[in-house]
């Protein structure tokens, strides 16, 4: 799945979160949120563990649909 690289990053950035810091709330590892930020394809289950550690450090809800490339 792609996904705007940009957006997760500004999000991410707005939580106050360095990529290290992010990866180990989304238990993934840094390689793949730099992955996700550069805008390369990821899974859905990474997307979804992504907007999940967002959601919990932005305490508002961010979704899938919020982070989907717009076409």
């Amino acid at each position: 799945m792609q996904i705007a690289g940009r957006k997760l990053k500004a999000l991410r950035l707005q939580a106050g979160l360095s990529r290290s810091r992010f990866a180990r709330l989304a238990d993934l590892d840094r390689s793949t949120v730099e992955k996700a930020e550069n805008g390369k394809g990821v899974s859905e289950l990474t997307v979804a563990k992504l907007t999940k550690a967002l959601s919990v450090s932005l305490k508002s809800d961010v979704s899938i649909e919020d982070l989907k490339v717009d076409v």
